[in-house]
């Protein structure tokens, strides 16, 4: 266990940290100057993706291409989304060692992330808690990976909220992210949007030079938890198989921080083990098998947890806190692509997967409680704690390419079948060396026992979406959608449940939903053009949401089950505008969501709390929310201004975003303050360098039923560099927070109380370093 700082003063910021003025506009404004000179340019060139600039003699545009937006691959600038591609060939992606960190200069989008032994007002340990778009997150954003469904976020109960980073980002060579709901194609948990992670394949390592073998070793180290990573990869081809096996190793600390408040000490490894077989018997099949094993371990020390307890006429301290998490998940799949576009079949393609996914959170806490005044006695209890959740799945899609008349269309249709088991267990017992006696019974639960009955979950979806364009140069695209979904939750209510209900019996739950949508694409010219989509989305409640539970009568109160609980719904309104050059392009993006049926967990629905009529908790459907927003992204070479500045290029990124709960006629809490990222690029034969400022808004808006510290505004600059030493070896580095500002980024510190003695254990790590060292043949 590392020996963290110790506390050096109470909670609070110094003048730093609470700086007013908002950072530059003149980077943005002149960023919009060139898209408007890029407007008076000839048209010579065919439109290019906005993507990132690629080395060269001259700063050029590549494409991006996502697939998650529509099941089909289709260039970023022909979808009627928001969206955001992340690849490999990035150096944030190189320097990347979290979900986080792919998403740092995104805007609408953040992570919620523990940090130490102590996370976002829930004592989490278990690093990334997911992910929040626009405002939604939890399991309202729907997580896969090679797209299987990653598993749910549990809150309920312990001292851990169970995230969703189950995951090595070193396996993977894309991210791809769907602002807004897609539940017209991924049904429920798509209400918030998606966020699709593919994994590396050979092909990935062997390269396109003609080599049957390809090798990858990727060294890192980050300064901001003393952490190191190793990856290795190895691929061969024989024929028309090909193999690879990719293993990476991590170990670190705790997050250090900025505030007078030290993280809690932790120590923690992670083993990532991923393996590909694909085989190819001809041009038309391709079958992939995968098996892949990730596991996180750590060691935490609850420091700040050490304090005096008032228990009843006892007085104890809790004098350690000792906490053992692993976090684990392995998953084998086997998927299938067939390409019949020149056989006259119905369909052109078609893909299935099969898969088995299992996913567990364990905890084992020691707690020792030594007597301070002669009533108390010297106790020592030890907990476990388990959730654990497994998906056995399969999915088909097809893609039919037909013409009617002057019309095309890409048919895209399919649907998959999901069974899902979900386990919660705690078990505890407790030690007590003045008379020797130990006991399972600790008030007010008696252990074993279950916070939620054991519950499998079946989904079965159905989808159909068509791709119609005309037009000269398809100018026009419609792209209307449906999606039919079941869903079902079965419990078994035995004694562990029944135990910690005191008596009442979980609810059953299924439901039918209906989700469509429209799009509509229209190119204004050759560079610029428009969008607008309408989408219906909609979350079923989770088993944790439905038979979550917990009685304690000696302090008068009750959770109890739902069963009128309804599954969420939102109607999606957006609109945007493109401009796509080959140096320039940019985005605007307004967005409207409307919600119906919130589920709100374990609100006070009745009892006074007196003896004999407990304080009565259950989850509950508000009757309605909204958020809304705008988002901007865009990137020029400053060429317009001196050809010899071809090479560098300026970006941008806003987002801005608002949320109402309608019920209680205040702000959404789980709403971002404005963040705005602009930055210069270089990029020359084997030299990228970029300087990058985020500006954090302070946050304002919150509920005026919460007491809740409201987060100062923020700027950040950070320093990121890549240079190609030789063909095969690469160095990536970066200098964050240059200026080693005192900041807290507002979804890590959600829920903390403002006169919390422990808001600067939360502060953003002062100035700190990554480098990386990446070798291939």
């Amino acid at each position: 266990m590392s020996n963290g700082p110790q506390r050096a003063g109470a909670a609070g910021g110094d003048e730093s940290s609470r700086m007013k003025k908002h950072p530059p506009l003149l980077p943005l404004l002149c960023l919009l100057t060139g898209s408007v000179f890029a407007q008076q340019e000839a048209a010579t060139k065919p439109a290019q993706d906005s993507a990132t600039i690629a080395a060269g003699a001259s700063a050029e545009l590549v494409p991006e291409i996502i697939v998650v937006a529509t099941r089909t691959e289709r260039r970023t600038q022909d979808v009627a989304a928001s969206t955001a591609v992340l690849d490999a060939n990035d150096s944030i992606f190189t320097l990347g060692t979290s979900m986080r960190d792919y998403q740092r200069y995104e805007p609408g989008v953040s992570l919620p992330f523990g940090v130490g032994g102590q996370g976002p007002g829930r004592n989490s340990r278990s690093g990334t808690q997911g992910i929040n778009i626009r405002g939604l997150d939890g399991n309202r954003v729907l997580m896969q990976v090679d797209g299987i469904r990653q598993g749910d976020l549990f809150t309920f109960g312990g001292t851990t909220s169970v995230g969703r980073d189950y995951l090595d980002v070193d396996a993977l060579k894309r991210v791809e992210v769907v602002k807004g709901s897609a539940s017209s194609l991924y049904g429920s948990d798509a209400l918030g949007g998606v966020v699709s992670f593919v994994t590396k394949d050979p092909s990935d390592i062997i390269g396109d030079d003609g080599n049957d073998w390809g090798f990858e070793s990727v060294s890192r180290y980050q300064g901001m938890d003393e952490s190191l990573g190793q990856t290795i990869a190895g691929a061969v081809r024989g024929g028309p198989v090909e193999m690879m096996l990719l293993y990476t190793y991590r170990q670190g600390q705790e997050m250090d921080n900025r505030g007078g408040y030290a993280p809690d000490p932790m120590d923690w490894e992670s083993h990532n083990w991923l393996g590909k077989l694909v085989w190819r018997p001809d041009d038309r099949n391709t079958f992939k098998l995968t098996g892949e094993f990730f596991e996180r371990t750590s060691e935490n020390d609850l420091v700040s947890s050490r304090r005096n307890v008032v228990s009843g006429p006892s007085v104890f301290r809790v004098s350690e806190l000792l906490l053992d998490d692993e976090v684990t998940r392995y998953r084998v799949s086997l998927g299938h692509q067939f390409d019949a576009s020149d056989l006259g079949l119905f369909f052109d393609r078609l893909d299935w997967n099969i898969y088995y996914q299992d996913s567990r959170t364990t905890e084992h806490i020691d707690e020792d409680r030594d007597r301070v005044l002669p009533t108390a006695q010297d106790r020592f209890r030890v907990r476990d704690h388990l959730f654990s959740q497994n998906h056995l799945g399969a999915a088909l899609n097809l893609v039919s390419e037909f013409e009617t008349g002057r019309f095309r269309h890409q048919l895209s249709y399919g649907g998959e079948l999901i069974r899902s088991f979900s386990r919660r267990v705690r078990d505890a017992r407790e030690f007590n060396f003045t008379t020797g006696t130990s006991t399972n019974v600790i008030s007010p639960d008696t252990f074993p026992l279950k916070d939620m009955p054991d519950s499998t979950t079946l989904r079965a979806g159905l989808y159909i979406q068509d791709q119609i364009t005309w037009g000269d140069n398809d100018r026009y695209t419609l792209t209307p959608g449906i999606r039919f979904d079941y869903y079902e939750v079965t419990t078994d209510a035995d004694d562990l449940y029944l135990r910690a209900s005191g008596g009442l019996r979980p609810q059953d739950y299924d439901q039918v939903a209906v989700a469509p949508k429209l799009g509509f694409l229209t190119k204004l010219d050759d560079h610029h053009s428009a969008w607008f989509q309408y989408s219906m989305g909609f979350r079923n409640p989770t088993p944790e949401d439905l038979n979550a539970t917990v009685t304690n009568l000696a302090f008068n109160y009750q959770t109890i089950p739902n069963p009128g609980l309804q599954n969420e719904v939102s109607h999606s309104f957006e609109l945007g505008l493109r401009g796509n050059h080959e140096r320039r392009s940019w985005s605007l993006a307004g967005f409207y969501n409307y919600y119906e049926d919130f589920i709100e967990l374990f609100a006070g629905v009745g009892g006074t709390g007196a003896p004999g009529d407990p304080l009565i908790f259950q989850s509950r459907n508000l009757s309605s929310a909204e958020i809304y927003g705008v988002e901007f992204k865009g990137e020029a070479s400053l060429d317009f201004v001196n050809e010899a500045l071809s090479n560098v290029s300026l970006f941008g990124n806003l987002g801005w975003q608002q949320g109402w709960d309608d019920q209680n006629d205040q702000p959404l809490n789980s709403i971002d303050p404005l963040k705005l990222v602009t930055g210069l690029r270089y990029r020359r034969d084997k030299v990228t360098v970029e300087l990058v400022g985020t500006y954090y808004a302070g946050q304002n808006r919150v509920a005026d039923s919460t007491t809740q510290f409201e987060t100062p505004s923020a700027y950040v600059v950070d320093l990121i560099g890549r240079w190609d030493i030789s063909r095969n070896v690469s160095l990536t580095a970066g200098l964050y927070n240059l200026t080693h500002q005192k900041m807290w980024l507002y979804q890590d510190v959600r829920g903390q109380a403002p006169t919390s003695d422990r808001l600067d254990q939360f502060t953003q790590p002062g100035i700190n370093g990554r480098v990386a060292v990446t070798v291939r043949f």
